[in-house]
């Protein structure tokens, strides 16, 4: 599919190459490994979408507009917030003259709902109407006034146009300088001949550069506190895996970028050398801070599995099928070989009803970790209110505790 988009924006010769560079892209890498993840199934369903939809303005056949829709509809079905920019930049083929087709946009937009029934369906289930999600309760919950109601919706976290391109400096810029600046330098060579680039490369421009303006501004905005030093700059940040897209989509521009490079600075004798060597490079340093990256990188990821497996192997042991363990963040450790559940009500009444309910089913265990702030609140509830709490095994992860009624 990427092939495929690639091969239309900017031909067969760069596309070979470009999937490559996309491919080994660190945040693509890291991303792509860790299966809990949601970002690249929605970037993959996004890629498929686009593919299809190249294939229909090309052919002009319903067949794959309504394959495009369908795939969006599952992209969306994946991040359905991502339809505030998703949705607008796929509407702007509508408008491109020679590729205009409303039989196409109404038949993508048949299939797009298609594909988002089941989501309907359980939002319905859940929250009473097809179009409430989650996300949208803390809506429900505001003044009820228009303006709150499209600020909540529409821009969440505000609009901060300094910590946004903060943001950009630190992360696309300053933690992966090898991809960030032949990515902005290819987007100048690309704005600036503009007019002589191919309809679907024109297009594609356009549409980039309003996803990327777009995602940049909505996600940069969010003033992200995920480690206890803010300064500290990772791989794994958030903003990383909500700008997959930027990376991923942005890679025909890296290609550009590093052409205008080499035409500039590496032409002449030994070219074919120097520029083997540079993207030699490129690879080099984008696999060691996929496999590096200190917190999640693949090496320590690795690690942690171990370290985990070792955890839940030692508790299991002593838990029964039968018993619950309020876990915290460690609930991934234990589920699904154990029963648990992340921490317990603050409202008194709720947590009374809930402890009875797990005694019924059996024994009921705390697990508490050294930093896991759900475990320690729920810890302290439980000793507030009487129980006794005896513990039963240290491993390095944190202690098991037996929770008496």
């Amino acid at each position: 599919g990427l092939f495929d988009v690639f091969r239309r924006v900017m031909g067969k010769r760069r596309a070979v190459f470009g999937v490559v560079l996309a491919g080994v892209q660190p945040a693509f890498l890291l991303f792509a490994s860790r299966p809990y993840y949601h970002n690249i199934l929605f970037l993959d369903f996004l890629i498929f979408a686009l593919a299809s939809l190249f294939r229909a303005v090309a052919k002009n056949d319903l067949r794959w507009y309504g394959l495009s829709g369908f795939f969006v509809g599952l992209a969306l079905s994946v991040r359905t917030s991502e339809a505030l920019w998703v949705l607008p930049i796929l509407l702007l083929t509508a408008i491109v003259p020679k590729w205009r087709s409303w039989k196409g946009v109404f038949v993508a937009g048949a299939f797009l709902l298609l594909a988002m029934l089941p989501v309907f369906w359980a939002n319905t289930a859940v929250f009473g109407v097809p179009w409430r999600t989650a996300y949208t309760l803390s809506v429900d919950e505001g003044s009820g006034q228009l303006s709150d109601i499209t600020a909540r919706l529409v821009l969440p976290f505000g609009t901060h146009p300094v910590a946004a391109m903060q943001a950009v400096n630190r992360y696309i810029l300053g933690l992966m300088p090898w991809i960030g600046l032949p990515l902005l330098f290819g987007i100048l060579v690309a704005v600036r001949t503009i007019r002589r680039l191919s309809s679907f490369f024109r297009w594609y421009t356009i549409a980039y550069l309003c996803m990327s303006g777009w995602l940049i501004l909505y996600y940069g905005s969010w003033q992200l506190a995920e480690y206890n030093d803010p300064t500290l700059v990772f791989l794994s940040s958030s903003y990383i895996r909500y700008w997959l897209p930027i990376f991923v989509f942005g890679t025909p521009f890296i290609v550009l970028g590093i052409e205008h490079i080499h035409a500039q600075f590496m032409a002449g004798k030994f070219a074919f050398l120097r520029t083997t060597l540079l993207l030699g490079l490129i690879t080099v340093l984008s696999v060691n801070l996929a496999y590096a990256d200190p917190l999640h990188g693949l090496i320590a990821v690795r690690s942690r599995v171990q370290q985990y497996k070792a955890t839940s192997d030692a508790i299991t042991d002593i838990v029964r099928p039968a018993d619950t363990i309020i876990a915290g963040f460690h609930d991934k450790v234990f589920f699904p070989d154990r029963s648990v559940v992340v921490n317990l009500p603050e409202n008194a009444t709720q947590r009374r009803v809930v402890l009875h309910q797990l005694w019924q089913r059996g024994r009921l265990y705390l697990f508490q970790g050294v930093i896991d702030e759900p475990a320690i609140q729920s810890g302290a509830l439980l000793r507030a209110e009487g129980h006794v709490l005896t513990s039963v095994k240290t491993v390095d992860e944190g202690t098991l505790y037996r929770v008496e009624p």
